[in-house]
């Protein structure tokens, strides 16, 4: 990175306060490649918690040199890169989960890997009641962990703010669906033409500007003044005194 700041030319390229990865210098993965046409060609994933993005194919090498008979790490089953329904994960790199080891401890089975692992049915915490050995994989973990995990005080010391992020991001794309949704009504409606509605915007639009500004701004007057009137309704019948 050598930019220099445009607005302040004293400023340093880097602020001591910050703390860089080797994004910064324009450089991704596990394999340190630099950012290009070439690079790109595999899909790439972005970890929940250090932002860094890696390939499907390093991913997957990196998972399976780990598993290697002998090691006390060794698993029955290799956290995979999901083939379909990307959208139902979010992606945590190993060196990330490290920090997190209660996900692979305590909910397995929301892991994405070769043969799903059978749930830990227990009545109380599983955190609780797990280990955190080390486990060194990027992992792919289901969405539906986030609503279904345990969410005693216990586990919310545990839960890391990046989820937190997920959460909001998989509520803002809800919104997004409604208000697409919203639009597409809209636009339906306002494609069936009604003639009295054409009739009452041409008058309009031959009027002088100054009148139609009038116009508008009683219009706005009075919706403005139809919902206060019942707002303070309150749902209680209207008579005629208050009209």
């Amino acid at each position: 990175m050598s930019n220099k700041c445009t607005l302040n030319s004293q400023k340093p390229l880097e602020n001591p306060d910050n703390s860089y990865s080797h994004n910064f210098k324009g450089k991704f993965c596990i394999c340190d490649s630099e950012d290009s046409d070439e690079t790109r060609e595999s899909e790439m994933f972005m970890c929940v918690g250090c932002q860094d993005w890696f390939h499907s194919t390093c991913v997957q090498s990196a998972n399976n040199s780990h598993n290697l008979a002998g090691k006390e790490f060794h698993q029955t089953t290799i956290p995979q890169v999901p083939l379909e329904n990307l959208e139902e994960f979010f992606f945590v790199c190993e060196k990330c989960l490290q920090n997190w080891l209660y996900i692979p401890s305590a909910y397995k089975e929301y892991i994405y890997t070769e043969e799903p692992s059978k749930r830990n049915r227990v009545d109380e915490c599983p955190v609780k009641t797990s280990e955190f050995p080390k486990f060194p994989y990027h992992v792919f973990v289901k969405l539906t962990w986030l609503d279904e995990r345990c969410k005693c005080s216990s586990c919310e010391e545990f839960f890391p703010k990046e989820f937190e992020i997920i959460q909001k991001l998989d509520n803002r794309t809800l919104l997004e669906e409604l208000e697409a949704e919203a639009e597409k009504i809209f636009e339906e409606e306002q494609e069936e033409e009604d003639p009295e509605e054409e009739e009452v915007f041409s008058e309009l639009s031959n009027m002088p500007h100054e009148t139609q500004l009038e116009i508008a701004q009683g219009y706005n007057l009075l919706r403005e003044s139809l919902s206060e009137f019942v707002l303070d309704l309150q749902g209680s019948v209207c008579n005629l005194q208050q009209v």
